[in-house]
């Protein structure tokens, strides 16, 4: 195994909470640049673009945008 084959990636998403309606909070971790921030997913599919690096701030966002859309 050779380091200079190591395939950084630049984001990956991993859905960590999810309610019953659909709208997902989602963790994006960059190991290329070593950060972790989070966006938020509706039920169609759609995100933020948030890239809040406060979990809780993004539930707090997410759980506005909720309310706004139902």
């Amino acid at each position: 195994m050779r380091k200079e084959d190591l395939v950084w990636h630049e984001e990956d998403e991993y859905i960590v909470m999810q309610d019953p309606d659909g709208w997902d909070l989602i963790c994006i971790v960059n190991h290329f640049k070593g950060s972790l921030c989070y966006d938020i997913g509706t039920p169609d599919g759609y995100t933020f673009g948030l890239y809040e690096t406060d979990p809780y701030k993004a539930i707090d966002f997410l759980n506005e945008k909720k309310t706004y859309t139902i």
